[in-house]
């Protein structure tokens, strides 16, 4: 009767589990609304990136946008704006007030696009990349690998290897070979 009732549970969880997956269906690896803030580290210092959903939303060029607070540790703050339509994650960029692709749909390895604006180039690089952080071991990841093109964000490097997790969003991010930033698993 315990292995009828213990299969009866991993069924339904597995059930459960692919209900989850299937309502994630905007971008699995963005999701829009964030069920807490999320925190990133610097490896170098102890500096750190919150990512606060602001729970509103904002009209920009006729679109409908999700609003999220960056708090960097060093008293700046920044407004982003993302929104999904067919799958596809987009991002307005306040600077050029123009629209791009944060993370397309129906990607595969070596597939690239360019920001609208042209300052950016963007490559996935891996759908199944592995990274270590400090904090957590990760498998099959999205490795988005981001190119500076016209020197247009002076504070920002060159180049750029993002990481995404299914249904959690940004992990990481490494540059020069090295992790410049990780996600925090537990809140500081």
């Amino acid at each position: 009767m315990k292995k009828v009732k213990l299969s009866i549970l991993v069924l339904v969880l597995g059930i459960l589990t692919s209900m989850t997956q299937v309502s994630l269906k905007d971008n699995a690896y963005f999701p829009m609304e964030l069920s807490e803030e999320v925190t990133f580290k610097y490896t170098d210092t102890e500096s750190f990136v919150k990512n606060i959903d602001l729970k509103e939303k904002k009209l920009l060029g006729g679109k409908e946008y999700s609003v999220r607070l960056i708090q960097y540790s060093w008293g700046k703050n920044d407004t982003t704006y993302f929104r999904t339509e067919n799958e596809i994650v987009y991002y307005y960029d306040e600077k050029s007030n123009t629209e791009s692709v944060e993370i397309p749909n129906d990607f595969k390895v070596g597939m690239t696009w360019t920001s609208t604006d042209n300052a950016w180039k963007y490559e996935i690089t891996s759908i199944k990349a592995k990274l270590k952080t400090p904090e957590k071991k990760y498998r099959n990841l999205l490795e988005i690998k981001a190119t500076q093109l016209q020197n247009r964000d002076k504070t920002k490097l060159t180049e750029y290897l993002n990481y995404y997790k299914k249904n959690v969003g940004n992990i990481a991010s490494v540059t020069n070979g090295k992790l410049m930033t990780y996600k925090l698993e537990k809140k500081p």
